[in-house]
């Protein structure tokens, strides 16, 4: 209609102006000029105006080129799928935030916590009874308390003396050392108390008696020796021989109440060193009794003498250890041993809940469940998959077959994704959510050009949500 209008108006224009064109009189002087086509110049401006006014008219709108069922179908499939994504990236957030004990920096400050509550036991230990007696078994204490509280320090730098040991392998390490040290105190200070109790102050009464004894008889067949050595230039062989014979029944007595010995721990040490010197020397002296006897051997009063002097010896170093053990069996010992194992005792029950503690700590990665992390990851790649599968149905009509690919390429991102966390995971590593994160953020933004792009498209084709299934 409008450009029937424009017709008429431009024919009736031209009529107007060729009528005019009819009336003009050229001037009777004027010098002649070029003929001027005026019906033809009007019509060329009629049709340019024309065109343009045809131009500048808008165009209808126009019909769409969907099928409104499909479009409908794909939508709603699409909500379906979104609330169900939006629903799975709930879950994982859910699971994530609720992985507490899991988490490097929920980690270090439980490991800071035993680090400051071990502190406790060198210090306590420091404050042990340091008698003389029991100072050599507090610096042992001191020692083992001191080596775990700086392995336990190091935990959160994850690093031990040896770049290839962990810090968590080094405190195994070093309390291995320590508790070896720690037994050796533990150890000497049993043996204090055990020495002396009632019943061992009166078995090393006994022993020391038995010794006092034989030192008696030893010392005894010493000046008897020494007395024939004085006048054994005076004697025949047979008189040198003869007494060299006294001599050795005599010290057969002395070996004879050795073996009647009963030692019992710590004496027995001392019995040892007592039998051994009264061996070595039975045995010079029967040698030299032996060559006396032997007219064609030289007898070596020298070697035997040597050999004396070396028994006496052993017989001094048995005596000094069998002073300490007497001493040791005092009730004045039994006092303080049994003091210092009272203060100890509270250092010990710490240090053993400490371990119970720590162990239990350990035992479960410090609370983190990771069997039940991975298994729940698990999960999340099925049930990821079960939304995967859907998208890859949904149909995509040539008119928004763009739209369906985008979204299978959302959804095969984010089930990569899912099943790479799974692969990495593991407890106290933060860096495992990294390329998950990314990859999910990469499919959230395929889902929302496909949300932007299915919006356009219902509101071209007139579809609003009451038109979708509810």
């Amino acid at each position: 209609m409008r450009k029937a209008t424009i017709l008429a108006l431009a024919i009736a224009l031209l009529v107007v102006v060729a009528c005019s064109a009819d009336d003009v009189v050229a001037p009777t002087q004027a010098p002649p000029t070029p003929t001027v086509d005026i019906p033809a110049t009007v019509r060329a401006q009629v049709q340019a105006t024309t065109q343009a006014l045809t131009i500048a008219e808008p165009e209808a709108t126009a019909e769409p080129i969907l099928d409104r069922g499909e479009l409908i179908v794909f939508a709603n499939l699409h909500s379906g799928i979104e609330t169900r994504w939006e629903a799975f990236h709930g879950d994982v957030d859910a699971w994530r935030q609720g992985l507490v004990a899991c988490d490097l920096t929920i980690r270090n400050q439980a490991v800071s916590v035993f680090a400051s509550r071990f502190a406790a036991i060198p210090e306590g230990a420091r404050g042990l009874p340091r008698e003389e007696l029991v100072r050599g078994v507090a610096d042992q204490i001191i020692e083992a308390a001191e080596r775990e509280a700086a392995a336990l320090r190091g935990l959160n730098e994850d690093t031990g003396t040896d770049a290839t040991v962990s810090a968590e392998e080094f405190v195994e390490i070093e309390r291995a050392a320590a508790a070896g040290i720690r037994l050796a105190g533990e150890t000497a200070l049993a043996d204090l108390i055990n020495g002396a109790s009632e019943d061992s102050r009166a078995e090393v009464s006994l022993f020391a008696s038995g010794i006092s004894e034989i030192d008696d008889g030893w010392d005894q067949f010493i000046t008897d020796y020494e007395a024939f050595r004085a006048s054994q230039s005076e004697l025949e062989a047979t008189g040198v021989a003869d007494a060299l014979n006294a001599l050795v029944s005599q010290f057969l007595d002395v070996s004879a109440k050795i073996q009647a010995l009963s030692p019992a721990s710590p004496t027995d040490v001392v019995a040892a060193q007592v039998a051994t010197a009264a061996r070595d020397t039975e045995l010079a002296l029967r040698t030299l009794r032996d060559a006396a006897l032997d007219e064609s051997q030289t007898t070596d009063f020298a070697a035997f003498e040597t050999q004396l002097v070396a028994s006496n010896g052993d017989r001094s170093a048995a005596a000094a250890l069998l002073s300490s053990i007497v001493t040791g069996a005092s009730v004045e010992t039994g006092l303080t041993a049994a003091a210092f194992n009272t203060a100890y005792k509270a250092v010990a029950t710490s240090w053993d809940r400490f371990h119970q503690d720590y162990d239990a700590w350990r035992a479960s990665n410090g609370g983190c469940d990771v069997t039940g992390a991975l298994d729940r990851l698990g999960e999340f790649v099925v049930s990821f998959g079960t939304i995967a599968t859907d998208v890859r149905s949904v149909p995509r009509a040539t008119a928004f077959r763009t739209l369906g690919e985008l979204l299978i390429e959302a959804a095969e991102r984010e089930a990569q994704a899912i099943a790479g966390l799974r692969a990495a995971w593991q407890p106290f590593e933060a860096s495992v959510y990294e390329q998950f994160d990314l990859s999910r953020n990469a499919a959230n933004k395929l889902r929302r050009q496909v949300s932007s792009g299915l919006e356009v498209l219902l509101a071209q084709n007139g579809i609003s949500q009451a038109d979708l299934t509810p």
